[in-house]
């Protein structure tokens, strides 16, 4: 009933959005893995 609490709501599942966004561009880019392999190296 209070406006904190959408606030809240809105934040946590901007958190875990982001979170799971992140890891999927992360393992499916080839950008970024060209851009860093220092493993490869």
């Amino acid at each position: 009933m209070e406006p904190i609490n959408w606030l809240l709501f809105a934040v946590f599942i901007a958190i875990v959005v982001w979170k799971l966004v992140k890891q999927r561009i992360g393992e499916k880019p080839p950008r970024d893995r060209q851009d860093t392999p220092p493993e490869r190296r």
